[in-house]
Formats: C-alpha cells, structure tokens, sequence
C-alpha cells in the first residue's frame, strides 16, 4: 500500500512540475490586481489559474511527500541547495519590519513559502526515488512543449482572434480600451501562456537547451539517427527560436549572448566553436541595436530599470538588516526615481535586490545561494564533460539554462512569477543530483525531527496562506468584476447599483482587512459616478492603509476641487507632489492649481 502512495505522490509532483509554467504564469505580489476565477471548472483547463493557488497546492504536495518519502536531510550538494531554497523563504522575515502595506508582505512571504514547498517536495523524491530524474526531466519538457504550442498559437490565431473581438465590442459599445492597452494588444509580443513575455522568454532559456539535447539523445533510438535527426531537430528549434524571439524581450536576447560567452570564457570548448561565439555575440548585439532603434521600443526602458538598481541598491544600504519593507519599494521609487515618468514598478527587475532591497541582506544573499551555489555546483560536475567535448548531455544542457536564468533574473522580475521560479527550482535540484543516488544516510533523531518540524512549518504555512489569498482574491474579484464590468464604457457604470458596490466592498474588506485596495477600487468606481462622499470617505479609508500612497491623495484632491474645496484639495496635491516628485501630471496640476 505505501508503494501506491508513492506511486501517487509521485505522479502528483511530475504533474505540478507540467502545470508550473502552463497554469501559472502570473505575476504574485500585484494585490491592485486579481485572477481569473469561473464558477464553471472546465473553464479553468483554459484560462491561466490565480496565482496564490501554487502556494496552497504545493504545501499540500510537501505534506503528501513528507508522508511518502524519508526526510533524512545530509550535507550533500542537493541538500545545501535546497536549504537556500528553504532558507530564502525565512530570511523574507526581515521584511515584515518595515513595511507599511500588508497586502505585500503577506504575498511575498506565502509565495516564497510555497517556492520552498516546491523544492523541498523535489528533493525529497529525487533522493529517494531512483530514476526519478528521469520523470522530472520529462515533466519539464512536456511542460516545455505545451508552452511552445500556447505560443506558437497565440502568434498565429489569437492575436487576430482577440482584435476582432475588441473591434466587434467597441463597435457594438459593449468594450472600452484605453489606448495604452490597445497598444500592447497590437504588438505582436508573444506571451502565451504567462501573462508577461518576459517572463515567457526567461523560461524558455531555461528549459529550451534542455529540450534540444534530449530530443537529440531520443532521435539516436530512431532509425537511422542521421534522418531523425535532420526532420526533428532543425524542427524543434526552428519552433523554440520563433517563439523565442517574438516574444521580444530584449533583456532575454542578452541573457542568451552573455550565457554563450561565459560559456566559452570557463570552460575549454572547441576552438570552432569559441570562435563561432566571439563573431556571432558581436553581430547579434549590433544588430538588434539596429533592431530596437528601427523598428523596436527604443533603450529608454533599459535606463529607467538602471534608475529601478540605483534606487534599490540606495535602500539596501540604508536598512541593510531589514530593507525598506516587502512592498515598499513601490512607494520608495515614486519619491526616489531619477527619471520623468509616471511609472511605478513593484520589484526592481533584479531578483538579488528584490530580496535585498525590501527584506535586507539576508533575503539577499538566500536568493544568492539559490542560484549560485547550484551554478558552482553545475560548473565542477559538467567541466570534464566539456573538456571531453561531451557538449550534448542533459547536465551541459541544464548548467547552460541555468547561466542563461540568473542573466535574465538580473534584468526582470522572475523571482514573483511561480510558473518560472519554480521552474528554476527544480532544474537547480536536477543539475546538482548525482548521476549516481547513493541511499542518503540515516541523520541523528535530533536533525531529521527539526528538519521534518521546518518542513512541516513550511507546508502548513503555505497551504494556510495560500488558501487565504486564493479565497480573499475571489471575493475582491466580485468587487473588481462590479466597479469595472469588463472595462466597459463609463456610462455603464452609471447602470451599476451602488449599494450593491457597498455590499461586495464590506465582504472584501472582511476577507482582507488589512488591505486597501478594495477601498480604493470601490472608491474609483464612486468617483466616476458621482458618489464623492462615498468616495471621499474610501480613498480616506485607503490611505489609513496605505499612507504613501500618492495616487489616493491625488484621488482625493480631484474629487475635493470638484467641490470647490480648494484649501483641502490644495493639502492633497502637495503630498501627492511631495510623495511622488516626478510624476508628470501631478507636477502639472500642482502649476495650474496653485501656480508654482
């Protein structure tokens, strides 16, 4: 009977490793925004799941492993890097200390518990289960395929799917699209099935080369080998470099040019192929210079996630034990940022300063350990390989996704999207397992009772969380689905009744009461129709909540000139100013209002 168990376990964590990237590619740690929920469960093999869902099922899964397979932890190489894995989700502590926005700090801490959930199940099934590499190798690239499916149909039917239905909505006045989306919707960037294409592009740096060399190794049983060889792999990465580069992410495209070069840097390759590397990086970086200035978005995003670095890094060093807080770095740049522009990011785009800046240098160096010590690792066990010119083998393949990875995590926020972290997880367990799984040591009473208490701590705080954002994101999603049906037409919203607003705002606030975003959604849809007391009173309510918050005290100082009340209003606008410096349209109200 335990062996069905483990059986079940088993397939239970090969089919979290598949559904990682294929149901949940969001962003965590956006509370502004929710998830898409259905009351019917067949949509939900469709759409994309919310993302507070990994955390919950993941503990779940740790419990059912913790069950199945011996924990006896050693100090072996795929012992230490799960511990940064585990150690990552408690240095995010520190980060509790400063921050004055709750929804925040719960997000980050439940997610990165789930992530250490994720990588302990691995391990434990990895170290006691021989041949289990081989099904978590499997699991990826099945993962892998269906990713390069979603985006190989996105490219060629939904994007002409979607604008036939927004034309055929705005024409009938059933939709309304800013022209900012509108403009998102019409690039051609692929993205499917993560909501963001950088977050695709990471991902299929990761796992692509892994990809390749397996389908290689597999057309060697198909005879002849030559023939397979040459329909399937000009095939498979014709697909994967498609993909690859409509997603146009250009923060990936140096990832893989900086990982080709450190690639010929350590090791001793073959000198055709350090020659290949050192002519084609060049012109590959020159010409998508050409490409961006031509026909691209231009650098000007690239400065402005140098000014993200300064900003955090300034943080960092001002609170190096605890950071500015989970969370806080979103109000910290608005008041800090160099750059003229209304953004406001939450995360720097760097996932060691993403860590470092909001939760101080402990979170710092965790998520420095997690990818690092496995890279160390990586580079031991593959350098005879390489030495030997054995290029096409599994842990050439994973060691080159990894370099390609921490790259990528430099420039963009992989560390919130559990689809790709978790990803990284287990192909940093995959790279540093031996080929050889020695049965692990039985450890003393006392380390194997800790280390099975920390992981229960862990499951159960998951799957706790996990399940409170899950269910207090549905109840918000009523909220956000009344205040803005479907983004329609302003005069629509006049025909939703107002009390009912009132009623679904009192359940949010009683699923989340530490949170502000249901005040300050309730208090956009009272603005727009009218209700300025209601309104007043909201964003009032908010900024209890969320007191750096320039945005509801500029809320509050349209809605208060609305009434005339200038000497109030006036208050408003300058702590809007003073909060966030930079922002174009405050500064401008701020000269039309007062005249200076």
């Amino acid at each position: 009977m335990k062996q069905y168990f483990r059986y079940l376990v088993t397939a239970l964590i090969m089919l979290a490793t598949f559904l990682l990237p294929v149901k949940l590619g969001g962003i965590a740690g956006v509370p502004e925004t929710t998830g898409l929920f259905s009351n019917q469960l067949w949509v939900y093999l469709i759409i994309t799941w919310p993302v507070f869902l990994f955390p919950f099922l993941t503990g779940i899964l740790l419990l059912l492993t913790l069950l199945a397979f011996p924990f006896s932890p050693g100090k072996d190489a795929p012992s230490i890097t799960v511990f940064w894995w585990v150690f990552l989700a408690f240095a995010a502590l520190p980060g509790i200390i400063g921050a004055t926005v709750w929804d925040f700090v719960i997000m980050e801490i439940i997610h990165l518990f789930g992530l250490a959930a994720y990588a302990l199940s691995v391990y434990l099934l990895l170290r006691n289960l021989p041949g289990a590499g081989k099904l978590l190798t499997f699991s990826l690239l099945a993962g892998l395929a269906a990713v390069l499916y979603a985006g190989l149909e996105q490219y060629f039917s939904g994007f002409a799917e979607m604008r036939q239905y927004i034309a055929h909505q705005e024409k009938t006045g059933g939709l309304y699209v800013g022209e900012a989306l509108k403009a998102r919707i019409f690039d051609d960037r692929v993205s499917a099935p993560f909501t963001g294409c950088n977050s695709l592009a990471g991902y299929l740096l990761l796992t692509g080369p892994l990809g390749l060399v397996v389908l290689w190794k597999w057309c060697a049983r198909v005879e002849p080998p030559g023939a397979a060889r040459l329909i399937f792999m000009p095939l498979a990465a014709a697909c994967l470099m498609f993909v690859f580069f409509a997603t146009k992410a250009r923060g990936a495209f140096l990832s893989l040019i900086l990982a080709a070069g450190v690639f010929i840097i350590i090791f001793p390759v073959k000198k055709w192929l350090r020659r290949a590397v050192i002519i084609l990086a060049p012109l590959a970086v020159i010409g998508g210079v050409i490409y961006i200035c031509e026909f691209g978005r231009g650098f000007q995003s690239m400065i402005v996630r140098l000014d993200y670095l300064q900003v955090s890094a300034k943080l960092l060093l001002n609170q190096p034990l605890t950071g500015t807080g989970w969370g806080d770095f979103f109000y910290d740049y608005m008041r800090l940022k160099a750059v003229d522009s209304p953004e406001a990011p939450h995360t720097p785009h760097n996932l060691l300063l993403a860590c470092g800046g909001e939760a101080g240098i402990f979170a710092l160096l965790a998520a420095a350990g997690a990818l690092f010590y496995p890279f160390r690792t990586g580079f031991k066990k593959i350098r005879p390989l390489i030495a030997g010119h054995h290029y096409l083998r599994e842990e050439v393949a994973l060691f080159f996704g990894l370099t390609a990875f921490i790259f990528h995590a430099m420039m963009d926020i992989d560390l919130q999207v559990p689809g790709l972290i978790g990803t990284a997880a287990a192909v940093t367990l995959l790279l540093v397992m031996p080929s050889e799984i020695a049965r692990p040591e039985k450890a003393r009473p006392l380390p194997r009772l800790i280390a099975a208490s920390i992981a229960l701590l862990i499951a159960l705080t998951a799957i706790g969380g996990g399940w409170h954002l899950v269910r207090s994101e549905y109840i918000l999603s009523k909220l956000t689905d009344l205040c803005q049906p479907n983004q329609a037409v302003p005069a629509a919203a006049v025909k939703v009744n107002p009390y009912e607003v009132g009623e679904k705002l009192e359940a949010a606030v009683r699923a989340r009461p530490y949170s502000p975003f249901p005040y300050s959604m309730a208090g956009a849809f009272y603005l727009k129709t009218g209700h300025f007391g209601r309104a007043e009173s909201c964003y009032k309510k908010a900024l209890q909540l969320a007191p750096h918050c320039a945005a509801y005290h500029f809320r509050l100082f349209t809605l208060q000139e609305l009434q005339g009340r200038r000497a109030e209003a006036e208050k408003h606008l300058l702590q809007a100013n003073e909060l966030f410096p930079n922002h174009p349209e405050y500064r401008r109200a701020k000269t039309m209002f007062i005249g200076k």
